[in-house]
């Protein structure tokens, strides 16, 4: 963990504060301030985790997916006959011996090199982004989601800010679990 990603998990702590400062104070200008400050604190906190998310955690998320979509288009989804024999198929082709007659088959692996061909590694990466996409914009607008909504609900712009920053918390945790799931497999 380096020094930029300690200031960034030290931002929450530092806006609840101001929050419980807001609710202290007796005077007005001074709970405006200190609910300005903890509004601000969590736009930082949000900005932070969002550039984190977004150039840290998303490429991993991309390369679990699109490695995880390489080794479904290994097994040739597309084969249009029925499950037993694609399963025969693919056992033969793991032991060596694939079927000449599969042209399906063939088409997504050289049968010289047993490498995917460009063709298919071009669709594999579209589709890998596609889903990452996917899970940024989810999360995305489960953030805006939840700072509407808390807010207008309890109509308090602090719950608001805190219900983002707990949704922006929770979609992490949730894109992680992809990337951890890979990590404890080579474990």
């Amino acid at each position: 963990m380096d020094k930029f990603d300690k200031w960034g998990l030290s931002l929450k702590p530092m806006a609840l504060k101001a929050k419980s400062d807001a609710v202290a104070s007796t005077q007005r200008w001074k709970s405006y301030l200190f609910t300005s400050k903890f509004c601000g604190i969590l736009c930082l906190f949000i900005a932070y985790r969002a550039y984190r998310g977004f150039f840290i955690i998303l490429p991993q998320v991309f390369r679990e997916v699109e490695r995880k979509l390489s080794l479904t288009m290994n097994y040739a989804p597309f084969i249009d006959d029925d499950i037993s024999t694609v399963t025969n198929k693919i056992d033969a082709r793991i032991r060596g011996n694939p079927d000449s007659s599969d042209s399906a088959l063939a088409e997504d692996v050289d049968p010289k090199t047993g490498i995917i061909r460009p063709r298919t590694t071009i669709t594999v990466t579209l589709l890998a982004a596609m889903v990452t996409a996917c899970y940024m914009v989810r999360g995305a607008l489960g953030v805006i989601y939840s700072l509407l909504k808390t807010g207008a609900l309890k109509r308090d712009i602090r719950e608001g800010f805190e219900a983002a920053a707990d949704e922006v918390i929770a979609n992490e945790e949730r894109i992680m679990r992809v990337v951890e799931h890979k990590t404890q497999q080579i474990e």
